[in-house]
Parts: structure tokens; C-alpha cells; sequence
């Protein structure tokens, strides 16, 4: 039994070697291209689904649109048009970035959108039903909503009204859980659940073709307000050139163009409003400073009028006119010097309070300290970002705090240089004093009355000259205030477009596509790396250390149930010649150079086309003249005798037992040189039957008769019979399959040539596409199925494409 443990240790290495060698193959690009070309159909699926997929997409998904103007805004400083100096380039910059940053977040503050939410045409949607999707219907609505009184729980709601005749419709709405439903005539008055209201129909019911029902959502403030803020879109396009879009996305064009230009409108209105009132609060001080400055020019009229009168216009001499022309320069610059402080003390009241500061600009005119113009600029501009900051932003963020910090600190330094020049201010008044004491009393002894004429001058003069550059300042304002316009102008209207910013037709398709290329991709690489068949000639003899004695093409002429003979009604055929050259082959693959020779044919698996090979094989070399018989002794799964039609009562199980003679069972075919003998009943024990003594003496009996033993062995790779069987056969021949056969076999294949010390194996490779490799044929091909497997259904299809000349470089 030694011989048979080495033969049983062969049979094992076929067993023994795993599924790992799938994993251990270098990449092959042949095979890769084979498996896309058996994968063409499901990718052209994919492709096919993934951009019918984005058709729908597009097809039922409601449009998108966007709708967009642009706007140049003029932010010269206020402080310019009362004749304050210019900051500084950086603080410039900085003042106009900032700017229009606050510009930015005024357009999007509550102050405008509660604005916008008041206007007509946004308070009620309305709405035509479709069979899958709804269309707002703005500006053409067919039907338009009256109510007077409304439950705020229908705030929000659909209230569904369906049209049943030219003067007829029918309402619904859900209220506080239940339905509410009637029927009613357009224009009549309806008290219902919650609600009291009446439908008047348009002009634009009549040309409705096809939408009848119809609903209407009345929106609350809260819900228009979060609908506009969300969708609004303010941003900054351009910091030096100051340009900024406004942009509004909605289901309906007309309505994202309608709010763009509102809010346009609403910008324009409120720009002009808040210019309006910080005008109208500088000429209240101008007026009020005018009432004053008036009085005192009066009075001191008056007192000069008065001391003229009594003493009969008493002239000046020219003694006292150049000591009284000194003291009326001091005074008047004491004069400008006490309005300066009078000036401050009042805008430290108001920078402590925070008031506005714009109504003190007039005022400003004529100090010279730079530094305290630049503070007050710079203190101006944070105050006036800070209130806008705290239209649209909270004490906790981050922006608000940043700001309030920078307003402190700058109000601080304001306030120490007001207290600095007060300082300054009361010392040079205090020096003027002391300049005006020593000039009177230069003349204290000159008489009283010329120098109260001299005083009495002065004082009218210093009231007049103020008088008068109020009145200038005061026609300068009302001439801005009449002329205030809006410190932006509309590079753009609000633009129309019929095309929609999602969903994007292009970007669609485009991503569906490339969707369904990656997922073809993915399915190829899936399909490479589990694929563990052999793909191609190439594929097996790429390190097989076995001969490949030739490939036989596919059969295509008929689908056969069985392995069938083909080659006796085929002789030209693409599979007959292919066997032929087989067959010359194995000519010079024999060291037993006389006729008589036996040959086994094996496979590692059921299925690899083992016996369809063996019966045409031996059928092409019976054509050449020599005497050829077929053994079945596959006695597990005995298929020759199906092959020819003929029962399997009696054969080499019977033959092997002594239970009858070989002319009892030998079976004769169409061709008249090959005969062939069927497994017969399948035996308990095939292996011992093989192993027996009167299966070599029946292989001498039947070389006295029979040029070549032809036989048809068990898959190695399932039992030992077939290893056993090739220890007494000339030549072993071995089928591997294309697209059936496991890459392992290759590596098996190999092993068992190497220890079992079978010399004289050759491959034949099975069901080849590329038959033009071996040089063969007339076209007809293969299409033998064992077990009943067929290939995918797909296949048919793709054979058709590769037909077509856009696939010409996949047809081989």
C-alpha cells in the first residue's frame, strides 16, 4: 500500500494548497481588461442608472433660483462737509473697511428686515398643486385671500382651497386638531373655526389650465423674518472700489427678484432717513446757538444805542484809540478762547453720556490741536460702528465686546485731552485777563464814559462777527438737508435669471456620471480581486512549468445539455482544428515513438469540460487512421456514455470484477475507427478497483487490439483515482477551463509535476476566447456547459455591442 499513500500524498498537495494564491499575484493587466470586458454590461447599468438617477434628480426637485444687484457706496466722511480735517491713511483705511462692514450688517439689521416684512405682497403665499411638486405663484396668484379676523395657531398653516366651478370653491384647514371644510362662492364673506375670510378670484384664475387646487399660508412676522434673514445674502465684493451685493435665493424667480429690490428700496429709504436726522440735529444747535447769539447781539445794540444817546455820541480820541484797539484784540481772542472752553466742557458732558456728537462739529471750527480733531473723528466712528453693531449683534459676542473695548478706551483718551486743553485754555484766559488789566489801567484815569463806548463796541462787535458765521453754518445745513441723498448707488438691478442655482443641470450629470464611473471602477477592482478563474491563455501560461499542448474555442453552434460529438459532423470547424493540432502535439510529445500508446485526460474539478475534450480529442485521432478506444472510468460520475446515447448497465466496473468481457462492453460510435467502453455501475470502491492487477492486464488486452487506450479519468482534485490512473499511461493530458478554472489549479498543477514525477503531462486549455492566438479557425467556438452552468446573461448583449464600431478597441 506504500505506492498508494504516495499517490494519495499527491492527491493531497492539490487539496493542501489554499485560496491564498488569488491573494499572492502580482497585478495583471490582461486580466483586469478581461474582467471589464465581462463586467461591461452591469457598467453600462450603473452608468445608465446613475444619470437616470440625475435626470430625476433635475426632473423633481423644485428649481432653485437666485437673484442679485449691486451696489457702489460713497462713504465720505461727515467730518468733511464741516471742515474738519482727514485721518490719517491708516485710520482711513481701517474707518472704510469698517465702514462698510457696518453698512453690511445694516442691510441685514431687524431695522430693515422689519421693514421689508412690513411692505404688501410678502405677508400671504399661495401656492398651485402639482401631481408631485407645488409652484408658489407670485405676482399671478389666480386667487387672493381677504380675512379680518385669524387665529394665530393658522399662522403658518395651509388653507387649501380647491376651485369646483367658475363661481365655486371648496376650503380646508387644520384647526387645533381637527378639519375644517365648506364650500363657498368667490367673494362672499365666511366666519369659520379661527377664521374670517373671503376668496376673490383674478384674472389669471381664467387662463389656468391646469392647476385647480390650490393654498394659501398667511406668514407671521417670525416666520418672514427667519425666511429673509436665511436666504439673504450681503456680501462684500470689492473693499476699494466699496462694492457689495445684495443676493436673495427662492422657488420663484419673481419673488427673489422683488424682495432684492425691496431691500434695495428699504436701504435707499433708511440711508436717506438717518442722513435726514443727523442734519435735522445740527440745525437745532445751530438755531438754538442762533436764538442765543441773537440776543446777546440785541442787548448789546441796545446798551450801545442807549449809552450813544445819553452822551450825545462822544468821540474816541486818538489817545485811547491804540490802547482800546489792543484790549478789543485781547477780547476777542478771550472771547473765541471761552466759547473753546464752554465747547469742551459740553462735549465732555456728552461723551460721558454717549450722546451724539455730530451738532458740536460746528462748533469745532478754529482749534488747532490736531491730535484732539483726530480722537474726536476716531471716537465718532467707533461710536457710530457700536450702534450699528447693536442692531444685529449680542452683548456676549465676541464682535460687540471687541468694539465696546475700542469705544472705551477711545473715550477715554478724549476725554484726557478735553481736560488737557481746558487746562491750556484757562491759563491763556487767565493771561489775556492780566494783558487787559495792565492795558486799563493804563488809562484809569482817562474819563469813564469813553471807555464804556469802547466796551460797549466791542461786545457788539464780538456778537455780530459770531451772529454771522452761525448764520453761514445754518444755510449750509439746510442746503445738505434739502439735498440728502443716499450714500450708495445701484451698479445693477436686481437680476432675472432663468436658470436655476440648484439643481445645476450640468453639475448634475456631471457628478452622476462621475458617480457612476467610480462605482464601475470600484466594481471592476471588486470583481479583479475576487476573481480567482483564470482569465486567458496568457493568464495560464504565465508560469506553468507544463507544456500548453493548444486551446479549444467555445462552441456557440447549440447549447448542449451533455458532452456530445462534434467533431464527426464538424471536420472544418474551429474546434476540429484546434483538436488537430492537438493531436500533432502529442505526436511529438511521446517517447513511445510506436502507435500503440495510452493517454488519460483529467481536470482538477467537475465542469472544466473534461469529457467533452476526451470523446472529440479521441474522435480526431481515430480520423487519422489509427484504432482509438474511449474508457470511462470517471465511475463516480460516469458522462461518456450520456455523450453517446448508450445505457451504462455494464462496463469497466463490470469489466474490472470479472463480471464480463471486454466484447461485452465494447460500444461502437458514428466514426468507425473509435470505440469506447461506459464506467458501467458505479462500484463502492473505484480506487481499489483501479489499483487492482486486472486493470493493467486489461489495458495489454486492449492494445492488441487498439492503436490508443483513450481514458477519461476523475478530477484529480476531488479524488485519487485520476493520479493513480496516470502511472500507467503514456502521455497525461490535463484540462484547465478559461473563466471556470481557479488560479490555484495553475499552482496546483505545478506541484504535481514536480513530486508525483509525471514527465509527460501536457495542458489543454478549454472554452479559449482569442482563438486567432493558436492560429486557428473557421469561427464556430464552444459552448459546452457541465453541470448545467452557464455563463452570465449579459453575455449575449455584449457580444452584440462589441459588434458595434464604438467598441472596437475592446473586440479581440
Amino acid at each position: 500500500m506504500s505506492d498508494f499513500q504516495n499517490h494519495l500524498n499527491s492527491q493531497n498537495i492539490l487539496n493542501q494548497q489554499g485560496s491564498s494564491d488569488v491573494f499572492t499575484q502580482e497585478f495583471d493587466l490582461t486580466r483586469l481588461i478581461v474582467v471589464f470586458r465581462k463586467n461591461l454590461l452591469w457598467i453600462f447599468i450603473i452608468l445608465l442608472c446613475s444619470v437616470l438617477g440625475a435626470y430625476f434628480f433635475i426632473r423633481y426637485t423644485k428649481p432653485l433660483y437666485e437673484s442679485k444687484s449691486q451696489l457702489k457706496l460713497d462713504l465720505n466722511s461727515e467730518a468733511s462737509a464741516v471742515g474738519l480735517q482727514k485721518m490719517d491713511p491708516t485710520m482711513e483705511e481701517y474707518s472704510g473697511a469698517s465702514k462698510i462692514a457696518g453698512e453690511v450688517e445694516f442691510i441685514k439689521s431687524p431695522l430693515v428686515l422689519n421693514e421689508i416684512n412690513s411692505r404688501a405682497g410678502l405677508g400671504i403665499g399661495y401656492f398651485a398643486l402639482g401631481d408631485i411638486l407645488f409652484e408658489e405663484r407670485f405676482e399671478s396668484t389666480p386667487i387672493i385671500l381677504e380675512y379680518t379676523v385669524i387665529d394665530p395657531a393658522l399662522l403658518d398653516q395651509r388653507i387649501n382651497i380647491s376651485v369646483e366651478s367658475p363661481n365655486d370653491y371648496k376650503y380646508s384647514y387644520l384647526w387645533k386638531e381637527e378639519t375644517i371644510e365648506g364650500n363657498a362662492k368667490f367673494g362672499n364673506m365666511i366666519t369659520t373655526e379661527g377664521l374670517v375670510f373671503k376668496i376673490n378670484k383674478t384674472p389669471f384664475l381664467e387662463g389656468e389650465k391646469i392647476a385647480k387646487d390650490f393654498f394659501c399660508i398667511v406668514y407671521s412676522s417670525g416666520f418672514l423674518s427667519s425666511y429673509i434673514s436665511q436666504n439673504l445674502s450681503v456680501e462684500i465684493d470689492n473693499v476699494e472700489a466699496k462694492i457689495i451685493s445684495v443676493s436673495f435665493k427662492d422657488y420663484n424667480k419673481n419673488k427673489a427678484a422683488y424682495i432684492v429690490n425691496l431691500i434695495d428700496s428699504v436701504y435707499l429709504e433708511k440711508t436717506v432717513e438717518l442722513k435726514t436726522s443727523k442734519h435735522e440735529k445740527t440745525l437745532n444747535f445751530l438755531k438754538m446757538s442762533l436764538s442765543k447769539t441773537e440776543s446777546n447781539l440785541l442787548e448789546a445794540e441796545q446798551d450801545l444805542e442807549n449809552f450813544l444817546k445819553v452822551n450825545k455820541g462822544g468821540e474816541l480820541k486818538t489817545l485811547y484809540d491804540r490802547v482800546y484797539t489792543k484790549i478789543d484784540e485781547l477780547e476777542r481772542e478771550k472771547t473765541a478762547l471761552m466759547r473753546q472752553l464752554y465747547v469742551f466742557k459740553d462735549l465732555e458732558e456728552s461723551i460721558e453720556k454717549e450722546h451724539e456728537l455730530e451738532s458740536f462739529f460746528p462748533a469745532l471750527v478754529g482749534i488747532q490741536d490736531p491730535q484732539l480733531i483726530k480722537s474726536l473723528e476716531e471716537y465718532n466712528v467707533l461710536r457710530m460702528d457700536m450702534l450699528r453693531i447693536k442692531g444685529s449683534q449680542s452683548a456676549n459676542t465676541f464682535v460687540f465686546r471687541r468694539k465696546q473695548n475700542m469705544l472705551n478706551n477711545s473715550k477715554l483718551s478724549v476725554l484726557n485731552q478735553l481736560s488737557q486743553n481746558r487746562h491750556v485754555l484757562q491759563k491763556e484766559i487767565f493771561n489775556i485777563n492780566t494783558g487787559i488789566f495792565k492795558l486799563e489801567s493804563q488809562i484809569v484815569d482817562l474819563p469813564s464814559k469813553e471807555t464804556e463806548l469802547a466796551r460797549l463796541k466791542r461786545h457788539y462787535d464780538i456778537y455780530e462777527k459770531f451772529y454771522l458765521l452761525l448764520l453761514e453754518k445754518e444755510t449750509e445745513f439746510e442746503i445738505a438737508r434739502a439735498g440728502a441723498i443716499p450714500n450708495f448707488v445701484i451698479l445693477s438691478q436686481a437680476s432675472l435669471s432663468s436658470v436655476p442655482v440648484f439643481p445645476q443641470s450640468q453639475m448634475a450629470y456631471g457628478f452622476a456620471t462621475g458617480f457612476g464611473i467610480l462605482i464601475s471602477l470600484i466594481l471592476v477592482l471588486i470583481s479583479y480581486l475576487l476573481d480567482s478563474s483564470l482569465s486567458s491563455l496568457k493568464e495560464i501560461e504565465s508560469g506553468l512549468t507544463l507544456p500548453v499542448l493548444g486551446g479549444i474555442p467555445e462552441y456557440k453552434k447549440e447549447k448542449m445539455v451533455v458532452s456530445k460529438l462534434v467533431v464527426d459532423a464538424n471536420p472544418k470547424s474551429q474546434i476540429s482544428e484546434a483538436l488537430r493540432s492537438i493531436r500533432t502535439s502529442l505526436d511529438f510529445m511521446s517517447t513511445n515513438k510506436g502507435k500503440q500508446k495510452t493517454i488519460s485526460i483529467t481536470s482538477t474539478i467537475s465542469g472544466e469540460g473534461k469529457t467533452f475534450v476526451a470523446v472529440n480529442l479521441a474522435g480526431i485521432l481515430s480520423q487519422s487512421g489509427l484504432k482509438v478506444v474511449l474508457l470511462d472510468l470517471d465511475m463516480r460520475k460516469p458522462k461518456v456514455h450520456l455523450s453517446f446515447g448508450v445505457s451504462n448497465d455494464k462496463g469497466m466496473s463490470t469489466l474490472l470484477i470479472g463480471k464480463h468481457e471486454i466484447s461485452e462492453c465494447i460500444k461502437n460510435t458514428s466514426m468507425p475507427n473509435l470505440h469506447f467502453i461506459p464506467s458501467g455501475p458505479t462500484p463502492p470502491n473505484p480506487s481499489e478497483l483501479i489499483m487492482r492487477d486486472e486493470f493493467k492486464q486489461l489495458l495489454d488486452k486492449l492494445h492488441e487490439t487498439y492503436d490508443i487506450v483513450f481514458i477519461d479519468s476523475p478530477p484529480v482534485g476531488l479524488v485519487t483515482d485520476g493520479i493513480l490512473i496516470m502511472k500507467h499511461v503514456d502521455i497525461a493530458l490535463y484540462v484547465l477551463r478559461i473563466n471556470y478554472s481557479k488560479r490555484s489549479f495553475k499552482s496546483n498543477l505545478n506541484k504535481l509535476f514536480q513530486t508525483a514525477n509525471f514527465k509527460q503531462m501536457g495542458v489543454i486549455v478549454n472554452a479559449v476566447q482569442n482563438v486567432h492566438t493558436y492560429g486557428y479557425g473557421y469561427g464556430y467556438g464552444y459552448g459546452y456547459y457541465e453541470n448545467g452552468k452557464k455563463d452570465s446573461v449579459g453575455m449575449t448583449f455584449i457580444d452584440w455591442l462589441k459588434k458595434r464600431v464604438w467598441f472596437w478597441p475592446l473586440r479581440k
